[in-house]
């Protein structure tokens, strides 16, 4: 930044002492006004400033520096339009492109002249460009300068006004035609509306569509109050219904939401009851609007001369739209004899245009729905309408100028659109006549006439009149009271019929029939297969239905039965296991009984068991068993007292052999608690046997308390 300040002054001190004589008139320092226009773009879109000069005092030279500008948002691409008018007169100019220094340097001195007349500084300058970075945010960002000025009285006050880069936002424009209603003869405006949040200069609306058998199209209509009220509009008369594409053009770019006009129909009185698609092609544009005085031609000659000027498009292009407006003339010297479009007034038929040669207006408007380069561009493919003059009085030195204003848009950007296509109904009405409401049907207190295709009611046959609530005439129905529901179970369960029947009028029947479900559990030894059928409804009061059908069971396939003896054999346990299911078993177990033996408790020999079952599947079992004797089998302890308790006597007697006895007598002994006179005492006997069948026995035998001996008395 400092380097190209110093830069800038080096320049303006190097313009400054070259040798020039100043007299005693020298113009005085004074101010200079520099500008930065405003522009506006969307991210990743080039856009250009304007710097201008503007003073009424001669200016030796002028330095500027681009150097206020948020560099998050805009990127400095260079200086355009560096050929101007105020440019021109300089006879020294440096434009540094270089990003670091951005500098302007011009000096209106010639040192040839050995005088310091300067040049008064009023005028565009040039563009400064700049590249809108990727992902800018929407907004307005400043664009200034630094600015000195110097004239013969040395350093001029500068003022700079700053520009605004505006950064627009990105998105699409909604185009919306409405949906009318309406019946034959009737005259409907369908409505078109626009929602935009980008910025838009320039619409064209073309290829209106509509059906011509049933419509007829009247025109466009309500633009003056619509968006576009501020707008240059055409082409023609918009409201002839002869017109069937128009253009917008406003001066200032701006987002649009609201509506733009109507179109307006004539139902026709042969139109059939449908719906009738209405919709036109829209192209939008952001346009660089320039408005300039231009010569067409100057008349140069003697009275009654006469005169041609073919007034042609500027150059090539591309356009966006160009207007001749303002024809301006000395008329005590010219006559206007012919204005009219010539057969390049349509030069540019390769494209969609609006093109309209205004005699009475002296107007020429070409407006184009796509940016229009002039082909092979000359004299001939670029004539746009011709003026014919006749000369009154004689101007052969200096000619009469014919001027015209010149408006011009040079397109930009095109801005996405999207068309919503709207529709007009021709209504079916249908009478719905008053009447009592039944159980399904509502009553009707008035009658009305309906349009079922719509849904929408009116008061009156000529649908003037819409029922915003047609419920105000309806009596609601009075509903069903229905009974008990019945079922009905197909025969093979795979269907079932729910039925009820309305209490307010039998003739009212509510039935559904679903087909069933079913969950089917196998069989086993001991159930049977069971299958569960499940009917569910759909309908409200029918509930759900459940049936299960039975089989009887398979039954236990039994295997071979088991035994297995105690190892005294004493007992045999029978088993046995189903094959089908080996957790079914059957089981019992017996005690053995001794057929005979030839072993007795003490002496050895065999025996024969047998083991009986109550369960028939089970087989007696018998086993003779040769081995140790039997062993005796005693019966219960009897024990025994001596008279005085100092003996005891235990015996027990074989059951098998009741010759085999055990038996022994033993001494006691005895622990005695002596009786008080008030409490009793006992003597306890214990026999301790050395049988250890036997074990330990003691008995127990109460001394009487001896009561109270009175013969002596203490008080």
């Amino acid at each position: 930044m400092k380097k190209a300040i110093s830069l800038l002054l080096s320049l303006l001190m190097a313009l400054q002492f070259v040798t020039f004589t100043t007299g005693a008139d020298a113009t005085p320092a004074a101010d200079i006004t520099f500008s930065v226009s405003n522009a506006s773009g969307r991210a990743g879109e080039d856009v250009e400033v304007t710097v201008s000069a503007s003073s009424t005092v001669l200016t030796m030279s002028i330095g500027l520096l681009i150097d206020s500008y948020n560099e998050d948002v805009l990127e400095f691409s260079g200086f355009t339009n560096k050929d101007t008018a105020l440019v021109g007169k300089a006879f020294l100019t440096s434009f540094d492109d270089d990003p670091a220094k951005r500098a302007i340097v011009l000096g209106f001195v010639d040192p040839a002249d050995n005088t310091y007349p300067g040049e008064i500084a009023d005028g565009v300058i040039c563009n400064v460009k700049f590249r809108i970075k990727d992902g800018a945010a929407e907004g307005d960002y400043p664009v200034s300068m630094t600015a000195v000025a110097k004239n013969g009285a040395g350093d001029m006050t500068t003022t700079v006004i700053p520009g605004t880069v505006t950064v627009r936002p990105t998105g699409v424009a909604e185009f919306t035609f409405g949906t009318v209603k309406g019946l034959p003869g009737n005259t409907v405006d369908v409505p078109l509306t626009v929602k935009s949040v980008e910025y838009v200069s320039q619409l064209f609306f073309d290829t209106l569509a509509y059906d011509d058998t049933n419509l007829e199209f009247l025109g466009f209509f309500n633009l003056a109050s619509g968006v576009l009220a501020a707008a240059n509009t055409g082409i023609g008369d918009l409201e002839s219904g002869t017109v069937t594409q128009f253009y917008a053009i406003l001066d200032d770019p701006q987002p649009l939401d609201g509506k733009i006009c109507d179109l307006r129909f004539k139902i026709k009185d042969t139109a059939a009851a449908g719906d009738y698609d209405v919709g036109m092609n829209v192209k939008a544009h952001y346009v660089s609007r320039t408005e300039a005085t231009v010569t067409v031609g100057t008349a140069l000659g003697y009275t009654d001369d006469t005169f041609n000027f073919n007034v042609l498009i500027p150059s090539e292009g591309p356009w966006s739209y160009l207007f001749w407006t303002d024809l301006a003339f000395d008329e005590a010297k010219l006559q206007l004899t012919g204005f009219a479009g010539t057969s390049n007034t349509n030069v540019n038929s390769s494209v969609d245009q609006a093109a309209s040669v205004d005699t009475t207006a002296k107007e020429v408007k070409l407006v184009y729905a796509e940016p229009y380069t002039v082909s092979s561009y000359s004299a001939s493919t670029a004539r746009a309408f011709v003026l014919r003059f006749k000369m009154l009085a004689d101007d052969d030195v200096d000619g009469v100028p014919v001027t015209m204003k010149l408006t011009t848009g040079v397109p930009a950007t095109a801005t996405a659109t999207s068309v919503t296509g709207g529709t007009v109904h021709v209504h079916d009405l249908t009478k719905v006549e008053a009447a009592a409401a039944t159980c399904e049907t509502p009553g009707v207190t008035e009658a009305y006439w309906y349009c079922a295709d719509c849904d929408t009611a009116y008061a009156d046959e000529a649908a003037t009149s819409e029922l915003a609530d047609v419920t105000a005439r309806t009596i609601p129905a009075t509903g069903h009271v229905w009974g008990t529901p019945s079922y009905e179970w197909a025969a093979d369960k795979s269907k079932v019929t729910a039925k009820r029947i309305c209490e307010n009028d039998n003739s009212h029947e509510d039935t559904e029939e679903v087909n069933t479900t079913s969950v089917t559990t196998a069989a086993t030894c001991t159930t049977g297969e069971s299958t569960t059928y499940t009917a569910v409804f759909t309908k409200d009061g029918f509930t759900e239905q459940t049936e299960t059908v039975t089989g009887d069971p398979l039954g236990h396939t039994w295997g071979e039965p088991t035994y297995e003896w105690a190892t005294d054999y004493s007992k045999v346990t029978a088993k046995r296991v189903c094959t089908r299911d080996a957790s079914h078993e059957e089981t019992e177990t017996v005690d053995t009984t001794i057929g005979s033996s030839s072993a007795t408790c003490t002496v050895a020999g065999t025996t024969t068991y047998t083991a009986t079952f109550t369960n028939t599947a089970f087989a007696e079992q018998t086993t003779t068993v040769t081995g140790e004797p039997l062993g005796h089998s005693w019966g219960e302890i009897e024990y025994t007292w001596a008279d005085d308790n100092t003996t005891g006597t235990a015996k027990r007697v074989c059951t098998r052999d009741t010759s085999h006895v055990e038996e022994e007598t033993v001494n006691t002994t005895s622990e005695t608690t002596d009786a008080t006179c008030t409490e009793a005492g006992k003597t306890v006997y214990t026999a301790v046997y050395t049988n250890t069948a036997f074990g330990t026995k003691t008995k127990e035998v109460t001394i009487l308390a001896k009561g109270h001996n009175m013969t002596e008395h203490t008080a």
